[in-house]
């Protein structure tokens, strides 16, 4: 069954910005997302890099 991230105390609105802070939460720890599903991919992978300024 299908509900509304509303009921996991998400608002709908602020969906993307959370999804976005969890693949990065996920690149941080080096922590590869499973998408072979999704994207046809061989292997899992970690998405993304961090790469910090020069005031890091």
């Amino acid at each position: 069954d299908w509900k509304s991230t509303a009921e996991s105390g998400i608002m709908p609105e602020n969906m993307e910005a959370v999804a976005f802070a969890w693949f990065a939460k996920q690149t941080v720890e080096q922590k590869p997302l499973e998408l072979t599903t999704i994207t046809g991919g061989k292997h899992s992978r970690i998405a993304g890099a961090i790469y910090p300024g020069k005031r890091y």
